[in-house]
């Protein structure tokens, strides 16, 4: 907007003079707005172009938490490297490596603390459970992630046999599912397997009893579990798991009091009158 000459102004009517005077005032802010805005624009790429060359460079990598894999191994997984700037490198990507390749971590979290410090947060897991499959002896988690697939010589004796009817597939990394290879049939036979069994192993965690060394669902109105090779613990039907593994928790209890060598079978098919089997009873 030109400005006038005092002249110019003088010679202009009152209102004329006032509309004048509001339009430069408007005029007047509007520039400052907008190089204000310019200036702190100005001041903001610098300071992120700063912050992603000079500062906030990872200088610190710290891992948490108990595992079967060392400090430096997980690092290297993560693709994470000191020197790299903190907010360029991805925590998401890191985190979906150190999972698929680490298969024995059922927890991962990677967090970035400031001002140069990458968090890993790990929670390892163990081979509770074996499934046999077509490639050899699937060790699973209590979730049934497959965490690798051995020889039966490397089977740990720490895991529950699983014996089912199904065979099921096992790829490292993700769930035991069913064979899709199968008669539409044959996959609902197995899918309903599966249920019961996910069922089962949902009572042994609920429940809290450990040392389980098989599990038998082939026939699932006499399900069948077997506790250190001791005990034969009889289910019977899928119906109130829990509370019967909570009932066999108790009766192992008192049996070991008695004898920690007592071994037979624990029929719990009605738990309000589960009764024991001695294998040396007559």
């Amino acid at each position: 907007m030109a400005g006038l000459t005092q002249e110019e102004l003088g010679r202009m009517l009152p209102e004329r003079r006032r509309a004048y005077e509001k339009r430069r005032k408007k005029v007047r802010r509007n520039r400052i707005i907008f190089t204000s805005f310019v200036s702190i624009l100005i001041l903001l790429l610098t300071v992120l172009v700063l912050s992603l060359t000079v500062f906030f460079k990872i200088d610190t990598i710290t891992v948490n938490g108990t595992s079967r894999y060392d400090t430096e191994q997980i690092i290297s997984v993560s693709g994470i490297q000191k020197g790299k700037n903190l907010f360029l490198s991805s925590v998401n990507k890191a985190q979906e490596k150190i999972s698929s390749q680490l298969t024995y971590l059922s927890e991962v979290t990677v967090t970035r603390k400031l001002p140069s410090t990458i968090v890993i947060e790990v929670v390892g897991s163990n081979a509770d459970f074996c499934y046999q499959t077509s490639g050899g002896y699937a060790l699973t988690d209590s979730n049934s992630k497959v965490l690798e697939i051995v020889n039966a010589d490397a089977v740990p004796q720490t895991a529950a046999v699983i014996k089912t009817n199904g065979a099921f597939v096992a790829v490292v990394g993700e769930e035991i599912e069913v064979d899709k290879n199968k008669t539409d049939e044959q996959q609902q036979a197995d899918k309903k397997e599966l249920e019961l069994l996910k069922s089962v192993l949902t009572a042994i965690d609920e429940s809290k009893i450990k040392d389980i060394t098989e599990i038998n669902i082939t026939t699932p109105t006499s399900i069948y579990l077997t506790y250190q090779n001791r005990f034969k613990l009889n289910l019977g039907n899928s119906l109130e798991l829990t509370y019967k593994l909570k009932s066999a928790v108790e009766i192992i209890a008192k049996e070991d009091e008695i004898s920690p060598t007592t071994s037979g079978e624990i029929n719990l098919d009605n738990p309000g009158s589960a009764y024991v089997s001695p294998n040396d009873s007559k």
